[in-house]
């Protein structure tokens, strides 16, 4: 079992599993981001990361650089930064060389299991690891790359989004049209567009995948067969697999949202952090593999 908390000094960008519409929240008292069983709040430099879900194991994945960051990507086995100079490295678990990245400057770099996908300063994407995507990217340039085993999308200034890789039966592809943002959490693509409204490919057949229908939603973002956003109310609505508590979201208003593999957690205006899912099927309490209940409330430092 590893130690519950992390500080890092650093500066956060979009995280892997999180992505927020053109029409931003109002000014929040931090920036939230979740990934693996890690969720972490950023406010003033000061990175505050947390181990919510003890099924996940220390491979090292959010020992971050010790220096001020643009960009952080967390996975199960591994994760990846971008420094304020463009510079990158990746960390964590190796099994897939995952961490042997090349040289050079980037704008993002997105962990996703078995490879990794990064966008290079002028938008060319480039893969490593062990994965389809690794083979045959396009050439962009893109000003957004998501990644996962097998499999990578990036979006064009244009909106319009490119999927490369293994399709895993058809769900993951190129969908038409042009998007504000984009999740590829797992083996599903979902997608908001300027309106906020929502298109997801390859959660049509999970139990409970009831999409929202409607626009004005934002703060998109998923995990294991699940996704949530935020409704026209800031109120956290869920869909997709439930096996222990993902779509039992709560009725506070968020600023934001952002989910890992087995759980989300939400921002309020008063910089309390709260999260649901990970819980034991047969309980409504929390499991003994989640964590976010000692200390409670998660504040913001400072």
């Amino acid at each position: 079992m590893v130690g519950p908390f992390l500080l890092v000094l650093t500066l956060l960008g979009c995280g892997a599993c999180s992505s927020t519409s053109d029409t931003e929240p109002p000014s929040a008292p931090g920036t939230l981001w979740a990934g693996g069983g890690f969720a972490c709040l950023e406010r003033g430099g000061q990175f505050d990361c947390r181990l919510l879900d003890y099924l996940t194991s220390d491979h090292g994945q959010a020992e971050l650089p010790d220096e001020t960051l643009s960009y952080v990507s967390i996975r199960t086995f591994g994760g990846c930064a971008v420094a304020a100079d463009g510079t990158g490295s990746c960390f964590g678990g190796n099994a897939n060389h995952t961490n042997d990245m090349p040289g050079g400057t980037w704008t993002m770099i997105e962990h996703g299991g078995a490879q990794v996908c990064g966008l290079r300063s002028d938008g060319t994407p480039e893969c490593w690891g062990n994965g389809a995507a690794v083979e045959a990217p396009p050439p962009g340039p893109f000003v957004d790359v998501r990644a996962m085993d097998g499999a990578a999308c990036a979006r064009e200034a244009s909106g319009e989004i490119t999927c490369w890789g293994s399709d895993y039966d058809g769900n993951i592809t190129s969908p038409p049209g042009t998007w504000s943002s984009f999740i590829l959490p797992n083996s599903y693509l979902c997608m908001l567009d300027a309106a906020g409204s929502i298109r997801c490919s390859g959660l049509e057949s999970v139990a409970g995948a009831t999409i929202p229908t409607g626009s004005g939603h934002r703060s998109l973002t998923g995990g294991f067969r699940f996704a949530c956003a935020l409704d026209t109310d800031d109120k956290a609505v869920c869909w997709g697999e439930n096996t222990v508590g993902q779509l039992d979201a709560p009725e506070d208003r968020f600023l934001e949202i952002a989910s890992a593999d087995y759980l989300t957690c939400g921002l309020k205006a008063d910089g309390e952090v709260k999260c649901w899912g990970c819980r034991d099927e047969s309980s409504s309490e929390p499991s003994l593999y989640c964590n976010w209940d000692a200390p409670a409330p998660w504040w913001v430092p400072g």
